[in-house]
């Protein structure tokens, strides 16, 4: 079985460059947590990303996503995580490096099959909120299937989750944004 390896940032992007990150051990280190052979209880996990947050991790960027209905701390943290992990040109380029939508005819498996997983369960919780609900029966009356449909909100959730931490701003329910009140970081 061939082994796949993750798309670094440059890839997902198309330019050479990658941001620093303000932990650059924060990501590998999360995504060492949710490896199946390390598997913990639910709460146990939590806990566990809840400190690694604290410690070293993209807090402010986390806690933005968290606003997200359907998100939950772990989501938070990996798609704060990935956002961390490079300079994304656009949305788009942001969603390719997480894979939250598409599979590539040649890969049989996400790259980043954690964070794909966590967002279609992230979607399965949105789609019953009343603010994602209407996107939800939107797609599904336009033909799409349940699973097409709960991978385009995946994807829109993504999407959101990109503006609110590019933009810095603050989320508002259905997938709005404010305007940003806060400074971006000086480098």
């Amino acid at each position: 079985m061939h082994t796949q390896h993750p798309a670094t940032p440059a890839e997902a992007t198309g330019h050479g460059t990658a941001a620093a990150c303000e932990a650059p051990l924060f990501y590998p280190r999360l995504l060492a947590l949710l490896e199946p052979c390390q598997a913990s209880p639910r709460l146990a996990l939590r806990r566990q990303v809840r400190r690694l947050l604290r410690a070293q991790g993209p807090r402010e960027q986390a806690l933005r996503c968290l606003a997200i209905e359907g998100v939950d701390i772990v989501t938070a943290a990996l798609l704060a995580g990935a956002y961390g992990q490079g300079e994304f040109k656009s949305a788009g380029a942001y969603i390719a490096f997480v894979n939250s939508g598409r599979a590539s005819p040649l890969r049989e498996a996400p790259l980043h099959g954690q964070t794909h997983h966590l967002l279609l369960t992230a979607a399965r919780t949105a789609r019953r909120s009343v603010a994602w609900r209407e996107r939800y029966q939107l797609c599904r009356r336009h033909g799409r299937t349940e699973t097409q449909a709960l991978k385009g909100l995946a994807r829109h959730l993504a999407r959101v989750a990109f503006s609110l931490m590019e933009t810095r701003g603050d989320y508002l329910p259905g997938g709005r944004i404010s305007r940003s009140r806060h400074p971006a970081p000086a480098n």
